[in-house]
């Protein structure tokens, strides 16, 4: 933050500190104020939303632990931390019987800054940026070469904070080793920080995001430390931790929230606290997460809401048993990796996976003959029945989808959006289509070509099981040129005027990332609507040339450890880019915690479930009588 910034945050501490000094204990405060312990840096912004908002608190700023310490005993009535309350701390809170609301108003959060046109790799992964900023690389690590063997030689230029400022403790929890390297400039204030950049090019600062945003022809470097690859410092990447340089302000507040406790948090996560937040130096909140944060406060939801990672279900390292998979062959080289992956790490549980189908693999799921079906569709009503007949609860967790594109020659601007029919005629045998006015009259008399991968490939099967309308996608007469290289295929669309290429959706990514110009995506028509292939089409199922990678499992194999253990595995940040790598799509990174939080409620029910059913089964079994004895 700016010196503006950074006065504001020590009047606020000071101001803080004095109200906590002069009104010890916080449970003798005057009624109706509402009674805030917590972080030093945190409880500054519930104090301004306070002041804007004309309600009345009473701070005790005394750190997290405190803070956390003082909510469950029922002290204060709202704790404010930049961590989340620990399982340890929960525990202490539902002893006392005490339980919370946890929203989210902010981020502290920072950025490493360059400025110029650096010669560097501007992403850096968890190595290098350890390289970059431990301790121990003072005097030793000092050309950006050093760092990556792929940059050129360059001198390493950094200017930090003092090691007292909010952003050196942020950036130094992501280092290895005591502290930062020492050789760099330190600038006391941010804006000698981004003053010294601007004016060497090339060289890297560290300042709060806040005052990043603000100034001109900067660059922030991005942080790959996550699955989810190279991220920019944003709202966004701050609220699903695809950035590691941000803590989350969170507000605890002591359930059933009312008066102006409630009115506290609805004012923290409104628009109007926005000023208060950027001048204290934090980041707002994206427009979900404060949305989300409402919802809690509104309905009352407690426990937590943006932080149940820390209490996430953990594989045990000497878990053993047998899983068993049936289904479909959609996504099944994901399962075939994902598995393989699981069972090399834990050598205790073994696998057979037997895909004859979704009809089969249903069948036997609900007859208990296999634990895990992969699908690519829900269960029908009849399916349903049968496994309700024979006891078995099905539980889906969705994966994402695979899905096959058409890419068309950019200049052939008649090719953006087809409709099912005009897609299976152009691919189909019985058609016989020269050219695209013999598809539809309402296209030009312009000759067809078709760039197609070899038959029996998954892209072919995708758009035979897809493609709606009348026709069947099989043609193979001149029209249909084959190659196995998507690339290649790409390529010849962009040469040939009225050409289609068929592909996976990650291919056409792999051919736009390798530099390949003038091809286009052809949209999807259906009820009138042209819908394109994307993240975000492919995650709520619009794009039509799709198809959805789903494992249904039983809940009574479920409760077992060996099948809990390998779907949080799966499930894990760790095994994100395996989804992609094997042609899954529409699932975000942020979405891989949702997944979770969906598992562990799951996981919780199978297990009720198991233990109703061990119950019952007890209460069935007659107890022996001991029998008669002679002479009794």
């Amino acid at each position: 933050m700016g010196p503006f910034s950074r006065a504001l945050r020590a009047t606020a501490l000071v101001t803080v500190c004095i109200l906590f000094l002069g009104s010890l204990p916080l449970a003798a405060q005057e009624d109706g104020a509402v009674r805030v312990a917590g972080s030093s840096v945190g409880a500054p912004l519930a104090q301004a939303v306070a002041d804007a908002a004309g309600i009345p608190i009473v701070v005790d700023a005394a750190g997290a632990a405190r803070g956390f310490s003082a909510l469950c005993s029922g002290e204060a009535d709202l704790a404010i931390a930049l961590r989340p309350i620990s399982a340890d701390e929960e525990a202490i809170c539902g002893a006392a019987g005490v339980s919370f609301l946890e929203v989210a108003p902010a981020f502290d959060a920072v950025a490493l800054v360059t400025s110029g046109q650096p010669a560097f790799a501007q992403c850096l992964t968890q190595a290098e940026l350890n390289t970059l900023l431990a301790p121990s690389s003072a005097g030793a690590v000092v050309d950006w070469s050093q760092i990556n063997s792929d940059n050129p030689s360059t001198p390493i230029s950094l200017v930090l904070p003092p090691v007292d400022s909010a952003q050196y403790v942020l950036i130094d929890a992501l280092v290895e080793g005591d502290g930062l390297r020492s050789d760099v400039t330190t600038a006391p204030t941010e804006s000698e920080v981004l003053a010294s950049v601007s004016a060497t090019p090339g060289s890297v600062g560290l300042v709060g995001f806040p005052a990043y945003a603000a100034a001109e022809d900067l660059t922030a470097l991005q942080l790959n430390t996550t699955a989810a690859g190279c991220a920019s410092p944003s709202a966004e990447s701050f609220a699903d931790r695809t950035y590691a340089g941000a803590n989350p302000v969170l507000f605890y507040a002591s359930a059933p929230a009312a008066g102006a406790v409630t009115d506290l948090l609805t004012a923290a996560l409104s628009e109007a606290a926005d000023e208060s937040i950027a001048a204290l130096g934090f980041t707002a909140p994206p427009a979900a997460l404060r949305e989300a944060g409402s919802a809690v406060v509104a309905e009352g939801n407690t426990g937590r809401e943006f932080s149940r990672f820390v209490t996430e279900f953990t594989i045990p390292e000497t878990v053993s048993g047998a899983l068993t998979f049936g289904g479909g062959s959609n996504g099944r080289e994901y399962l075939t990796r994902v598995t393989t992956a699981f069972t090399s790490i834990y050598a205790g549980v073994t696998q057979t996976t037997s895909l004859l189908g979704q009809v089969d693999g249903f069948r036997r799921l609900c007859n208990g003959e296999i634990d895990v079906a992969l699908a690519s569709g829900p269960l029908s009503d009849e399916q349903q029945a049968n496994c309700e007949a024979g006891g078995v609860v099905p539980v889906t967790v969705d994966f994402g989808s695979t899905a096959v594109v058409l890419v068309a020659n950019a200049g052939s601007d008649y090719l953006t959006c087809l409709t099912p029919e005009q897609i299976t005629s152009a691919w189909s045998a019985a058609s016989g289509a020269q050219s695209w006015s013999a598809v539809d009259a309402s296209l030009p008399d312009e000759a067809i070509t078709l760039f197609a991968p070899p038959a029996g490939s998954v892209e072919i099967d995708l758009l035979l099981n897809t493609a709606a309308g009348s026709g069947v996608v099989n043609r193979t007469d001149a029209v249909v040129q084959t190659s196995p290289d998507a690339r290649y295929r790409a390529a010849a669309a962009a040469n040939v005027p009225g050409a289609l290429a068929l592909m996976s959706f990650g291919d056409y990514q792999e051919a736009l990332n390798a530099g390949q110009a003038n091809i286009t995506l052809v949209a999807v028509n259906t009820d009138g609507n042209c819908v394109t292939a994307s993240s975000e089409s492919l995650a709520d199922g619009s794009y039509p040339l799709s198809r959805p990678v789903s494992l249904v499992v039983s809940q009574r194999a479920l409760a077992r450890q060996e099948v809990e253990s390998f779907l949080w595995f799966a499930a894990s940040d760790d095994q994100y880019d395996l989804l992609g790598n094997t042609g899954v799509y529409g699932l975000a990174f942020a979405d891989m915690q949702d997944l979770r939080n969906h598992l562990q409620d799951a996981f919780a029910d199978a297990q009720s479930a198991a233990a109703a059913a061990a119950a019952a089964a007890a209460e069935a079994t007659p107890e022996a009588t001991p029998e008669a004895t002679p002479g009794s």
